[in-house]
């Protein structure tokens, strides 16, 4: 689903300045310059709102870029469509003395569309210049105008990322006499050198020499940490429609009546075939699994941003004759034909990605969510689906859209849920191996993988989108990348999607697994989950850390010796139990030539404070240097002479 807000403009105007800025790369104090891929010389934006529904935005940014990985901060992109409409856009190009290079006007810019070629049909395009650098540090002015009917809100950010830092960033909104003040949230403002002037008919921010952030491993998304504020309008206009939403009950009415009344009706043909689907079936489980399996196996999901800015799904009716439609339209589909059957069923608005972002209790915002799900009231709770997947289950959303709130959208009016949470525990992958070691150092075993939870959800898509054998067995060889000389020499798969458990059976080689010392052998007793990867080390880190998605697993390996050879000595087992986590390894023996080795580790998510991170990376580093151990085969004559 296209973003709602008028570009949550990130970003910037032009202040009618008569007087060109100097862009000398001298200039810039070395205070910003440190930690900093690039510096914004500028960063303006000033919107006025004369009506409801007129909306005059005029931005500028400069920034100033130091070497390739600065880059990144360079977006020099306008949106427009039928709502939105460019009055003006270029660029300029210094170099490091501030001295003019080239400059673009609208016509060197690439006009292509704001959607990815998934998308089968958009409204929206953008102007976007495609600019490769001769030498660094260069610095880019980048500016445009733009006027708009859409009047939902707008925002900025006083920071654009990690690694980059700020001169100046400025925003200001201008509104009629008459109109409703804005609604504004200020997020992590604290410590900056800011002014702020709130008065009746403007809003006004700016903010200098904001040093950059340097990014840490796994430092929190820069969302949750970045100096910004946000706007929202009670009284607004979008796509042709007035709205008016103080809080998310008002919001969702509004959806509610003005953008998904009247757009649920399907033919009679359809309405027939579900019910035949679902006659005899009363739980409200099994029944709303049958149509969304109908849904799933009848149509395709093709972006389709057209109409009401985005937001408006395409009617049932519609997607019913051509069977395909996008996260609104397959949604608001779904609905439909579970209403049919008598199960009610809630369109809702997620924002979605691996990161968890969740809508604030106190601030409504039409902007809030990129993506539409689906909500089924059942046993005091939802069951949770997305309909545009081919291939996800029923009820399981994986980490795209889980763990966070949500915008449903009720005939009542809107209500924030949060959506089903897989915690530590439930991720597992147990890992269940035979392995027969023979005396020339290979491996030949038999392995066993089970997954669930978010587990499942990295795993299971391998076996539903493909059935090339080899792209199976590469997909084997990067996930045992250690393990040179690895073959993959038969597999097996169940997916269990009444369970949502994936079980896989690999019949597995491994050349040279053991490393020869004389007539010894050196072998890793954790063959099949080494991929613990060591946290970098920080002398004085400055942010707190983020565990994202905890999880556990369970190793079980059992090896047979080559004939002759015994096990030198029998390592300890050990427990290490932390706040982040616990891990147990062992290794017994089954008779003198079955070693019996068995590992857990349980990760726990969460966010940390920087003073526990040296805690955290001593923890993995002790359970990176287990997972590495390795143990000596000796002949039997040897370890008799012992």
């Amino acid at each position: 689903m296209s973003r709602i807000l008028l570009a949550i403009v990130w970003g910037v105007v032009c202040f009618n300045t008569t007087i060109a800025q100097d862009y000398s790369t001298f200039l810039i104090p070395e205070d910003l310059k440190h930690n900093s891929n690039a510096v914004v010389r500028k960063d303006q934006v000033r919107y006025e709102m004369s009506d409801q529904d007129k909306f005059e935005v005029q931005a500028t940014w400069a920034i100033t870029v130091f070497n390739k990985d600065g880059l990144e901060f360079l977006y020099p992109v306008v949106g427009y469509s039928p709502s939105v409409k460019v009055k003006k856009v270029e660029a300029v190009i210094y170099d490091r003395k501030g001295e003019r290079l080239e400059k673009f006007r609208e016509r060197d810019f690439h006009d292509i569309s704001a959607v990815s070629g998934g998308t089968l049909y958009s409204e929206s395009r953008r102007l976007y210049l495609d600019y490769t650098p001769v030498s660094y540090p260069f610095t880019m002015e980048f500016s445009y105008e733009v006027t708009t009917a859409n009047t939902s809100g707008a925002g900025m950010r006083f920071l654009m990322g990690y690694d980059i830092s700020s001169e100046l960033a400025e925003f200001e909104m201008i509104y009629a006499e008459g109109l409703e003040p804005p609604r504004i949230r200020e997020m992590h403002l604290e410590g900056l050198d800011l002014q702020k002037e709130v008065t009746p008919g403007r809003v006004y921010y700016v903010a200098k020499n904001v040093k950059a952030i340097k990014d840490e491993y796994m430092a929190p998304e820069f969302s949750k940490i970045a100096p910004q504020i946000e706007i929202a309008m009670n009284a607004f206009h979008h796509e042709g429609k007035d709205g008016y939403g103080a809080n998310w009950e008002e919001i969702g009415a509004w959806m509610y009546s003005d953008i998904l009344s009247g757009r649920q009706e399907i033919s009679e043909a359809t309405k027939q075939e579900v019910r035949a689907l679902t006659d005899g079936v009363d739980d409200v489980y099994e029944k709303s699994k049958i149509v969304y399996n109908y849904v799933q196996d009848q149509t395709r999901y093709i972006s389709v941003q057209v109409g009401i800015g985005g937001i408006q799904p395409i009617a049932a009716i519609d997607v019913d004759k051509v069977k395909y439609g996008d996260c609104k339209g397959l949604t608001n589909y779904t609905i439909a034909l579970l209403k049919e059957v008598g199960v009610e069923a809630y369109y809702v608005h997620v924002e979605s990605g691996a990161g968890i972002y969740d809508f604030p209790e106190d601030f409504a915002s039409l902007g809030a969510g990129d993506h539409v799900i689906l909500a089924i009231p059942y046993e005091d709770d939802y069951i949770w689906s997305d309909c545009t997947s081919k291939i996800h289950p029923f009820g399981f959303l994986g980490d795209f859209t889980d763990n966070r709130n949500v915008l449903v959208i009720t005939p009542e009016g809107g209500k924030l849920g949060h959506t089903v949470a897989y915690l530590d525990h439930s991720n597992g992958l147990v890992t269940k191996a035979d392995c027969h070691l023979t005396e020339d150092g290979a491996l030949k075993g038999k392995v066993s993988l089970t997954a669930t939870g978010i587990q499942y959800d990295r795993y299971f898509s391998k076996w539903e989108m493909t059935r090339d054998e080899q792209d199976i067995k590469n997909w084997y060889s990067r996930f045992w990348s250690y393990l040179n000389g690895f073959t993959l020499k038969d597999y097996s798969y169940d997916n269990n999607k009444d369970e949502v458990v994936l079980k896989e059976d690999l019949e597995v080689e491994v050349e040279s697994y053991m490393s020869e010392a004389g007539d010894q052998f050196l072998l890793h007793l954790n063959s099949f989950n080494r991929k613990i990867q060591l946290p970098d080390r920080y002398r004085n880190r400055k942010l707190p850390f983020q565990i994202k998605r905890g999880f556990l697993d369970q190793d079980e390996y059992t090896y047979h010796l080559p004939e002759g050879y015994r096990l030198a000595d029998l390592p300890a087992s050990e427990t290490i139990e932390t706040e982040f986590g616990i891990y147990e390894v062992s290794c017994s023996l089954l008779d003198a030539q079955t070693v019996i080795y068995k590992r857990s580790l349980l990760l726990k998510s969460g966010s940390y404070p920087k003073d526990k991170y040296k805690d955290f990376r001593a923890f993995m580093k002790k359970v990176n240097s287990l997972d590495n151990a390795k143990v000596l085969l000796v002949p039997d004559g040897e370890l008799a002479e012992k």
